[in-house]
């Protein structure tokens, strides 16, 4: 049951780290919006990870 959330966090990383990739976007506002967005995501899976295993 949790293994939709797994397959969508790592698509989400796969991106993320294409973005990181990109050097000229490293130190643009823009990044470091998505690298918000990616942690806020990240620790949202990781929480729903706790949840369904503590039922």
């Amino acid at each position: 049951r949790i293994l939709w959330a797994r397959r969508m966090y790592k698509r989400i990383r796969m991106a993320y780290v294409e973005f990181m990739k990109r050097v000229e976007l490293k130190d643009n506002l823009i990044m470091k919006k998505i690298t918000e967005n990616f942690l806020m995501i990240a620790n949202e899976f990781s929480i729903y990870e706790l949840l369904y295993h503590q039922h």
